[in-house]
């Protein structure tokens, strides 16, 4: 699914550059769809601050960090079409 590829991507990079070894679990997705979309379609998320913040405390500490990704649709022509909230668990090995 491109919405959880869309946060997952940077998870998996974040969490390869975490200073601890953190194991990254996909919890939960929600989505809200407003339009339909037909032809090709663009998934985006930006909040990699955020996630950035989870993964380090999550490195920094033996309980998991829960952080959801906000990952918006647009049709070829910009209109937004749906929106899904991605759940990651991030949790220090060991």
């Amino acid at each position: 699914m491109a919405a959880e590829m869309s946060t997952g991507a940077p998870a998996m990079v974040l969490v390869e550059g975490a200073p601890a070894s953190v194991a990254l679990i996909l919890r939960e997705v929600r989505a809200r769809f407003d339009k339909r979309i037909v032809g090709r379609s663009t998934y985006t998320f930006t909040d990699i601050a955020g996630m950035r913040a989870a993964v380090a405390q999550a490195a920094a500490a033996p309980e998991p960090v829960l952080f959801t990704a906000t990952a918006t649709a647009q049709t070829a022509d910009g209109t937004p079409a749906s929106t899904f909230e991605v759940t990651w668990s991030f949790k220090r090995r060991g």
